[in-house]
């Protein structure tokens, strides 16, 4: 056999293993996108999250109170004027938030972060020496206003509204919405939901 036939011969099987492939891959079904999921019961859940400007040198936190149907009750953007590293802002920005959200609408049970170490801290958290630890401390004083709230972790894809308003915040100084939401937020809301 010369080589050319050899070739067309290997590019054909080449062909029909990749046909086979696709028609495998394509009867399997793609996995489900991850999104934000409502609160298991009938109250209201907090999500926040954090987003950094080294050149800024500033924080923008963002948060929002949605309810079961995933319904934004209200959310806020805020810049902090004052450089943190990237675990000390998400921390940062779970206390704004807790601290926002009782304010605002003191009856939500749950808050949601996109921090993984942030959640862990907080569960094992004992010195509070550092500025980290100054902010964890104030987390779990607050935690103690609305009684029974847990901070659980998620992934940045159920967070994005959130991530989008902290990065808003970079931009501005601060704003809040109640009751009557910005075009831009619910756009976000609905790519963001799973309901």
């Amino acid at each position: 056999m010369d080589t050319f036939t050899w070739c067309l011969n290997y590019l054909r099987e080449f062909q029909t293993a990749q046909q086979q492939r696709a028609s495998v891959s394509s009867t399997q079904s793609a996995p489900r996108p991850i999104k934000w999921q409502p609160p298991s019961t009938h109250g209201y859940k907090l999500n926040v999250d954090a987003a950094i400007s080294e050149s800024q040198r500033c924080v923008g936190f963002g948060a929002i109170i949605r309810d079961t149907t995933g319904f934004v009750l209200a959310a806020v953007a805020k810049k902090f004027h004052n450089p943190l590293k990237p675990k000390t802002a998400e921390v940062a920005a779970l206390s704004f938030g807790i601290n926002w959200a009782t304010k605002v609408f003191p009856s939500f049970e749950a808050v949601e972060t996109d921090a993984q170490a942030v959640v862990s801290a907080l569960k094992t958290a004992h010195s509070y020496r550092s500025e980290l630890g100054c902010f964890l401390k104030d987390v779990t004083s607050l935690l103690t206003t609305p009684p029974g709230v847990s901070v659980s972790y998620v992934p940045r894809e159920c967070n994005n509204t959130t991530y989008g308003l902290a990065k808003l915040a970079l931009r501005l100084d601060e704003l809040f919405w109640m009751e009557k939401i910005s075009f831009s937020i619910i756009s976000a809301v609905i790519s963001d939901c799973s309901i």
